[in-house]
């Protein structure tokens, strides 16, 4: 994955440039939460929602970023081994599934703070069921990805061999104190 360090690097840029978008963009400062008209101890978004339904688009943009970010970083930590069409197209594929997860996530954000009686799902509001029981669990998928392939695309048979000789050689140096 040759190509892996310049897009890592594009994409960081990119990023840096909508951050600086997000703290510079905005012409009101963060009006905070108001009240809970019933619960005096609670919050609810108040005068926020304005200022947040501004920021969606940045904030969403940001998100996306990162996660290419990690997919590129998992993409270029691969190595010889993992640079495979097969490793590359799952990687892909679940970084795809992140990415749609995180965007519905990012979608039902307006509508949730614009309804008087906000629409729960799993026991939650609706963006927080799609953080909850969408981006949270997918971390599984990444490493179910890397113990299946573990032997296939980190840690071959060929590399293995090399380790051992590695080792081998360097006991027989004496620079390695008995370890094995």
């Amino acid at each position: 994955m040759t190509k892996a360090p310049g897009f890592l690097l594009a994409t960081l840029v990119v990023l840096w440039g909508v951050i600086i978008f997000a703290v510079v963009s905005p012409e009101d400062v963060y009006p905070g939460a108001a009240t809970h008209p019933q619960h005096k101890a609670m919050h609810v978004a108040g005068p926020a929602t304005d200022f947040d339904a501004k920021m969606l688009g940045s904030g969403t943009m940001a998100g996306v970023l990162i996660i290419s970010i990690f997919l590129l970083c998992l993409l270029l930590g691969s190595g010889k081994n993992g640079a495979t069409p097969q490793f590359i197209t799952i990687v892909v594929v679940a970084g795809s599934l992140l990415i749609g997860v995180f965007l519905k996530m990012s979608s039902t954000i307006r509508d949730y703070v614009a309804a008087p009686s906000p629409e729960i799902a799993g026991g939650f509001p609706t963006p927080t069921a799609w953080m909850v029981f969408g981006i949270s669990m997918t971390p599984m998928v990444f490493l179910l990805i890397y113990v299946a392939g573990f032997r296939r695309w980190v840690m071959t048979d060929d590399d293995q061999k090399q380790l051992e000789a590695l080792v081998a050689q360097q006991k027989a140096a004496g620079e390695i104190d008995g370890a094995s």
